[in-house]
Parts: structure tokens; C-alpha cells; sequence
């Protein structure tokens, strides 16, 4: 059995050519995917400077794809540390201070923060 071609579109009728080329340029602009993993560092940045840092150390921003992970381990991220309200604080903050690679201006906790954390904090 012989394979049948699709059927040709009609022919444009007076005026709708160029309704046919604006509803192409609208599939075109569908189909066109951006990637979420392509955003700048600096987008990045700024858009994870408003979330919760154990947000960022454990939700889904670090867990989304590779360069969002990266963009988490940015040290100038972690400049003001705030762990406050937070379970597990000891072993959190420790991950904290050391994402700052040495750039903590400023470490924000509740009282559950004991002398180890803090020999840690001025080690670092």
C-alpha cells in the first residue's frame, strides 16, 4: 500500500495570511523552551538571597539541577548567616560557616548554640 502525503492547507483567503503568520509567530514562541538551569549566576543570587539558608542548603533550590546547586555553594551567599528557628542547629550551622569559605560577617542563632559552635564559628 502506497504511503499518502498529508493533505495541503487551503489557500489563504484575502487578509488571512497575515493571521497565519501571527499564529506562527504565537507556536513559535510556545514551543521556544527556556530553561530554568540556564539563569544567570547573578539571577541566581539575587533570587536566593531572599530565601531561608537552610531553604538553600536543603530544599529544593540545591536539589534542582547542578547549576542552582552550584549557585547555592556561592560564599557570598552565606555572608550573613541566620539560623535562627532552627532544629538540628549545631550540625546545620557548621554546614553554613563552611559554605562562607571564610567570608561569615555576621552568625545569627537561637540559644541552642553552644561553645563548640562558636570555637568553630571563629575558627572558620
Amino acid at each position: 500500500m502506497p504511503l499518502l502525503s498529508p493533505p495541503s492547507p487551503p489557500a489563504p483567503r484575502n487578509g488571512s495570511r497575515r493571521q497565519l503568520s501571527r499564529s506562527r509567530r504565537r507556536q513559535s514562541k510556545r514551543s521556544a523552551k527556556r530553561s530554568w538551569a540556564e539563569l544567570p549566576l547573578d539571577a541566581l543570587l539575587s533570587i536566593f538571597h531572599k530565601l531561608d539558608h537552610a531553604d538553600l542548603m536543603f530544599g529544593g533550590a540545591s536539589t534542582a539541577c547542578r547549576s542552582w546547586r552550584g549557585a547555592t555553594r556561592q560564599p557570598e551567599l552565606w555572608h550573613h548567616i541566620d539560623m535562627r528557628g532552627h532544629s538540628r542547629l549545631n550540625r546545620t550551622a557548621r554546614l553554613a560557616i563552611s559554605l562562607s569559605a571564610g567570608q561569615c560577617e555576621a552568625f545569627l542563632g537561637d540559644v541552642c548554640v553552644n561553645n563548640d559552635l562558636i570555637l568553630f564559628l571563629a575558627e572558620q
